[in-house]
């Protein structure tokens, strides 16, 4: 089966430039040693057009490096991703900071970013990660994507109150939407300490 690792950021792959971040130093590794392709967006801001995707050899995976549009960078990256999403998860109400436009800048990349992946070859599985990209896995769905989707949201929540709010929110922005029971059977999608477990494209709350 082969595996596709979509994130909103990748690792560097130079021996000489050091890792920076807990997802680079934790997916490197497993891609050098798997058929795994992991995709992420690289350092250049393009034009929104459609193009295959060169992969580069990493160990025994590849890398998929892709130009994001410059009309939506910023209202997905600072506007939406890190303005509103990113205090709401951290329960930083008073940070919050939300516009329109923002909205639906997000909603664009995602669907920009669901076409370039649909567009990999031998893409038995998918492997998404984190607030970036919430509504990626109904993007797919909507391509006709009929594998397993997982999706691995980077932020513990330690009291039962923040578990309970903060599922709701992720419900809300699309995180669980696609997902079916095959989704759950064949790909682990959650900490375990999360207190949530979807099941047959719903959600129910253990404990």
């Amino acid at each position: 089966m082969k595996l596709v690792v979509i994130s909103n950021r990748g690792a560097r792959f130079d021996p000489n430039e050091p890792q920076t971040g807990g997802l680079a130093a934790g997916l490197k590794p497993i891609l050098e040693c798997s058929e795994a392709v992991w995709m992420f967006s690289s350092d250049i801001r393009g034009e929104g057009t459609e193009k295959p995707l060169p992969l580069e050899k990493a160990g025994k995976g590849h890398v998929a490096k892709l130009d994001l549009p410059v009309e939506h960078y910023q209202g997905y990256y600072r506007d939406y991703s890190n303005s509103t999403l990113w205090p709401a998860l951290h329960s930083l109400s008073d940070r919050i900071s939300r516009t329109q436009e923002g909205y639906r800048s997000y909603r664009e990349m995602n669907d920009f970013i669901a076409r370039a992946a649909f567009g990999l070859q031998d893409r038995d599985a998918f492997w998404v990660h984190d607030y970036h990209l919430f509504p990626l896995a109904a993007d797919l769905r909507k391509l006709g994507i009929e594998g397993p989707i997982g999706f691995f949201l980077h932020m513990s929540w330690s009291r039962k109150s923040e578990q309970r709010d903060k599922w709701s929110f992720c419900l809300t922005a699309g995180k669980i939407d696609p997902r079916i029971r095959r989704d759950d059977e064949q790909t682990s999608t959650a900490e375990p300490h999360s207190g949530f477990q979807g099941e047959g494209g719903t959600c129910r709350r253990q404990g």
